[in-house]
């Protein structure tokens, strides 16, 4: 009852300023400013966090004919992040924030990630709504709301700043990479963007970025292309690439070096999507995003990869990659639910699994 009341008075607070998908994305933009600052902070104030939250929730719900009419990567992805900001309300009344935060950062994540598949940049909030941010913030926010150059801006100035933190800085790397090789699609450009903070870095974090670096530089030397993820494919192509050359390649490649290359993918694939939006072969690609998202953050059962692989299984159950989808499905529950002490399936889990074997087989 009492989120119930919040709920509506944080909507007759702020009423959404309209319906247009442009308005919308400017008041989830706002939103996620009031937020952002909380998520870094030892004590957040819980009451800003939740109105906010209901706030975000509330303005998702009013963008979804929007959001859910793009492709069906990007109808995937809104309707995890819708299960996302409902599981993070449901913690907002838990004494413990730091589950809280984590949702919540896991969610805009998933934006960001939302916003790789339509592969545009936007610089609509400008410097002034930044004000209240240190340059890590500042970046962070510039990121999750697509604007690429104040971002890379921002994380110049935050590396070469005094007050840094070893986690801030794998990921203000890690923003360059998927700036420059999964949303600007070059590698010319991301091998010198990485370049130019190699000298302020240090330790593991240098010697990953250092991997990144030769990767790029080797596909940028590579004429004939045949190795690169960078160029143009229809999705046969680029089905063909991903179990012919790229499973050789890959046996060639150190940890870092691998991580370079699957960000490059993904946002192949998204942008492959993009172009063939109603392609009878849609499942291959679902297949290939679930599969570069677990490469890439090997996360637990009810990650994006799944909601893919769902996907794939439900809506196309007679393609022939319905199966393998349902194989790589398998396996995620195997390594998230594995340990020391063996197998243990929770059992809606495992009910779901049973359900997913009945669609395909």
């Amino acid at each position: 009852m009492r989120l119930l009341m919040v709920t509506i008075l944080v909507v007759l607070a702020f009423g959404a300023r309209g319906t247009d998908i442009n308005e919308l994305m400017r008041d989830m933009g706002d939103t996620m400013l009031r937020m952002l600052p909380a998520l870094h902070q030892e004590s957040p104030d819980r009451k800003v966090l939740m109105e906010n939250l209901v706030r975000l929730d509330y303005l998702f719900d009013k963008a979804e004919p929007h959001l859910t009419a793009r492709q069906v990567n990007s109808r995937v992805t809104y309707n995890l992040i819708r299960r996302r900001l409902d599981e993070s309300i449901a913690l907002g009344g838990h004494r413990n924030l730091v589950s809280l935060r984590s949702s919540i950062s896991e969610t805009f994540e998933l934006c960001a990630s939302c916003h790789s598949q339509d592969g545009v940049a936007v610089a609509a909030f400008g410097v002034s709504k930044l004000r209240e941010l240190d340059e890590f913030e500042a970046a962070e926010f510039s990121f999750l709301t697509r604007d690429y150059g104040a971002a890379l801006t921002s994380i110049g100035n935050y590396l070469e700043g005094e007050t840094r933190e070893p986690q801030r800085d794998q990921l203000a790397v890690e923003r360059i990479l998927a700036i420059g090789a999964e949303f600007y699609a070059d590698p010319v450009f991301t091998a010198n963007k990485l370049t130019e903070v190699l000298p302020v870095l240090t330790g593991r974090t240098r010697d990953r970025v250092r991997d990144w670096i030769s990767v790029f530089e080797r596909i940028a030397d590579d004429d004939s292309g045949l190795f690169s993820p960078f160029v143009p494919r229809d999705i046969p192509a680029m089905d063909r690439f991903l179990s012919g050359e790229w499973s050789t390649i890959e046996t060639t490649l150190g940890v870092h070096e691998r991580e370079a290359y699957w960000v490059a993918i993904r946002g192949a694939l998204s942008r492959t999507l993009t172009r063939f939006p109603d392609h009878k072969d849609v499942p291959k690609v679902l297949y290939w995003l679930a599969v570069s998202d677990r490469a890439l953050f090997y996360r637990y059962y009810n990650a994006l990869s799944t909601a893919y692989l769902e996907s794939c299984i439900e809506d196309y159950r007679k393609h022939p990659y319905a199966e393998r989808c349902l194989e790589e499905y398998e396996f995620l529950v195997l390594i998230n639910f594995s340990g020391s002490g063996g197998t243990q399936v929770p059992f809606e889990v495992q009910e779901r699994l049973n359900e997913l074997r009945r669609r395909v087989r």
